[in-house]
C-alpha cells in the first residue's frame, strides 16, 4: 500500500468512526423518543380508561349548577303567619287574590305569581303551626 492510499483509508476510518458516533447518538435519541412516547400512549389509554368524570356525571353536575343558579335569581317570598289550611286546594289561587287585598294595592299590570306552594311535609294532627318561625 501506498502512503495516500494509507492516508485516503484513514480519512475514510476517521469518516467512519464520526458517521457511527453521531448514529449512535442518533439512535440514543431515538430510544428515549421511544421510551417517551410508549409512557405518553400508556397514560392516555389509563385516562381513558378511567375518566375523570363521566360524560352523565357532568351533565348531572351542569343541571344542578343551572338549577342553583335559577334560584338564586328568583325573587322568592315566604309569607308566614296564615293559619294552616287557610289556602284551601288552590295555594296560587289563594296568594293571588289575598296579597293585593291585604297590601290594599291595585296592580295596573296585575299581580303575577309563577308559583305557591305550602311548606314542605305532611301536616301533624294536634301538630304546631309551621308558620309560626
Amino acid at each position: 500500500m501506498s502512503k495516500d492510499q494509507k492516508s485516503q483509508l484513514t480519512d475514510i476510518w476517521r469518516a467512519t468512526a464520526s458517521i457511527e458516533m453521531r448514529l449512535s447518538e442518533v439512535l440514543s435519541r431515538l430510544s428515549d423518543v421511544e421510551g417517551r412516547l410508549n409512557f405518553l400512549e400508556d397514560a392516555a389509554a389509563e385516562a381513558k380508561a378511567n375518566p375523570a368524570a363521566t360524560a352523565t356525571e357532568v351533565e348531572s353536575c351542569r343541571r344542578r349548577l343551572d338549577e342553583m343558579d335559577d334560584q338564586s335569581r328568583r325573587n322568592n317570598l315566604h309569607l308566614l303567619g296564615f293559619p294552616e289550611g287557610c289556602e284551601g286546594k288552590d295555594a296560587l289561587a289563594f296568594i293571588t287574590e289575598t296579597v293585593p287585598a291585604l297590601l290594599g294595592l291595585d296592580f295596573p299590570g296585575g299581580f303575577q305569581v309563577e308559583r305557591a306552594h305550602r311548606s314542605l311535609g305532611p301536616r301533624k294532627p294536634n301538630g304546631p303551626s309551621r308558620c309560626s318561625s
